[in-house]
Parts: structure tokens; C-alpha cells; sequence
């Protein structure tokens, strides 16, 4: 990595090994769940900055990075305790982790932070832009070309019966899950497959393995052509071939802007 020196990028490296074993090795599901009811009053959330501080402390030898990952990770963790227990915010909170231990690092290697250190880095900014187009941008950009398809495969809701007819029925009713609902799901579910499915995409043409691509594709195909609604195939199969294409033209402009350095 230019603008770094290999002890440097050694010590981020053991910055987030720290990180992982203090935060999923070192730390027990019952002391996650105790703090997701106590809150700040958990003592389990109080053990598991301590391990995270000693564990940092262990593996940099700097106090004051342990220090500024101590208190960084109580108050994110304080944060998470009253949030959703939702994939989102997981996703958040360990991006937020990341994002502190990597303010430490710059800071305690530059005694500032440096900014334009990773910012003029052109390598990283070509993948950084690349990959980021890749995710949410693009999702939006499939979403509206294909939004004509997508809301023709929406399904009317069915009238509820009459309380008289459902006399005769024995039993309590369980309450259907709306068509609207399901179908919104899928469609949120199919955004993230997707946005792993156009990373990989990017990667492995970074990477001339073509051949990755192809078995990639074959088994997503084969997966959406056992859906027995036809309309709904279509759908999704428009779908993988807009996001697979744009992912393959992406990957190419990444490696001709990264041909120019």
C-alpha cells in the first residue's frame, strides 16, 4: 500500500485482528443478549470493553491506541444496545468500529490524521468509486429499468370473505400474510443478493477469472427458472442479465482507469 511503511501496515493489521477476537471470538452470545435487555446497566457489556481494550493493548503495545479503541467501541456498543437487533445495524455498528480503528491507526501513524494519504491514493480511489457504484447506485439504476415489470407482477390483494360464510369454517383463522408484503421482501432480498452478486462480478473480472463468472451465472439461472410464474422469471432474469452486464462494463472501466496509472 504506497504511503505506508510494512511495520505501519502491520500494526493495522493486528488493530483488526484485535478486533475480531475480542469482539466475536472473545465475546459469549449470552453477554450480546444481556446487554440488548440491560442496556448500560449490562456488566457483560462493561467484561467485553475491558477484553477489547486488553486484547488492543496486547497486540499493538500502544496505550493510547487501546485507549482511543476502549472508549470508541463502549460508546458505539452503548449506541447499539438500543437499537434494532436487525442486520442494518449490525452492518452499521461494525462499520463504525472499522471506521474508528482506522482513524487511531492514521492518527497514531501521521500524529495526524492524514486524510489525503488514502484520499490521493489513486489505486483506492479507483476501487473505492468502482465497488461503491457497484452497491446502492446501480441497485437504484436496475430498480427503474426495471420497474415496469416489476409492479406488473404485483397481485391484487383477494376481497376478505363475509364473517357469515366463515361460520361454518371450525378452527381459529390465521391471518394470511399479504401478497404486497411477500413480494416486498423478496424484492428487498433480491437488492442484496444483488449487490453481492455485482461485487463478486467486479472482482473476478479484476481478477481475469472469467470462468467464475460463468458458473456464477448458471447457478443463479437455474435457481430463478424453477419460479413456475413465467411473468416473474422474466422479471427476475431481465434482472441478473442488466445487473450482470453493468457489472462487466464497470469492472472494465475500472481496469482501463487503473491501466492509466
Amino acid at each position: 500500500m504506497a504511503g505506508f511503511t510494512q511495520p505501519e501496515i502491520l500494526l493495522l493489521l493486528k488493530l483488526v485482528l484485535a478486533h475480531c477476537l475480542s469482539d466475536f471470538a472473545l465475546q459469549p452470545t449470552a453477554w450480546v443478549e444481556n446487554r440488548a435487555r440491560r442496556k448500560f446497566r449490562s456488566r457483560k457489556l462493561y467484561y467485553h470493553i475491558g477484553i477489547t481494550g486488553v486484547v488492543t493493548f496486547l497486540l499493538s503495545q500502544s496505550w493510547q491506541l487501546a485507549l482511543w479503541i476502549t472508549v470508541t467501541h463502549l460508546l458505539i456498543d452503548l449506541w447499539k444496545a438500543y437499537q434494532k437487533c436487525t442486520t442494518l445495524y449490525f452492518l452499521i455498528d461494525q462499520l463504525l468500529h472499522f471506521l474508528m480503528l482506522g482513524v487511531g491507526w492514521l492518527y497514531y501513524v501521521n500524529g495526524h490524521l492524514a486524510p489525503d494519504v488514502v484520499l490521493n491514493n489513486y489505486r483506492f480511489m479507483v476501487y473505492l468509486t468502482g465497488f461503491f457504484i457497484a452497491t446502492f447506485p446501480l441497485s437504484i439504476v436496475i430498480k427503474v429499468l426495471t420497474a415496469k415489470w416489476g409492479t406488473g407482477n404485483k397481485r391484487r390483494p383477494k376481497p376478505m370473505k363475509d364473517t357469515a360464510e366463515d361460520n361454518s369454517l371450525e378452527g381459529p383463522k390465521v391471518p394470511a400474510v399479504p401478497e404486497d408484503s411477500r413480494w416486498n421482501e423478496l424484492k428487498e432480498a433480491g437488492r442484496w443478493i444483488g449487490i453481492i452478486e455485482r461485487v463478486l462480478i467486479i472482482s473476478f473480472v479484476l481478477l481475469d477469472q472469467y470462468e467464475a463468472i460463468g458458473f456464477l451465472v448458471a447457478a443463479k439461472t437455474i435457481i430463478r427458472f424453477k419460479e413456475t410464474d413465467q411473468r416473474k422469471s422474466e422479471y427476475f432474469l431481465f434482472g441478473t442479465l442488466l445487473s450482470i452486464s453493468l457489472s462487466i462494463f464497470l469492472a472494465l472501466v475500472m481496469k482501463m482507469a487503473l491501466g492509466l496509472e
